[in-house]
């Protein structure tokens, strides 16, 4: 699953980057970045890995402040099928409720994201 919704290398980047925190993780704590969100959340059924993608963006970009989240996202976003249209309007929309700087956060994740994406 992290292989379609990340990419092959993206997802293999992700696992790293989670692995390399082990060291600040009690035990071997990596369970909790990984093997929870992708082995549990995202293969409960119920909505497809697009469906997952648009509620995950929304909620990133709400925060406002989510590191280097949202661009991970918006790049799966582009692997599981949404137009870089369709996730600029997912980002809008959440200037209603989130505010104008989270949506443009939101915006410039995206950009960087499609730059890289092309």
């Amino acid at each position: 699953m992290r292989s379609r919704k990340f990419g092959a290398r993206p997802g293999r980047r992700a696992i790293r980057r989670a692995q390399g925190l082990s060291r600040f993780l009690a035990g071997n704590r990596c369970i909790y970045l990984v093997e929870f969100p992708f082995g549990h959340i995202y293969a409960r059924p119920g909505l497809d890995l697009r469906e997952r993608e648009v509620a995950t963006i929304a909620a990133l970009t709400a925060l406002g402040f989510a590191g280097p989240q949202p661009e991970v996202h918006v790049a799966a976003e582009l692997n599981v099928g949404l137009t870089e249209q369709e996730i600029v309007e997912i980002i809008i929309q959440m200037a209603v409720y989130a505010g104008f700087p989270a949506a443009i956060n939101g915006l410039n994740a995206a950009k960087a994201a499609f730059d890289r994406h092309s």
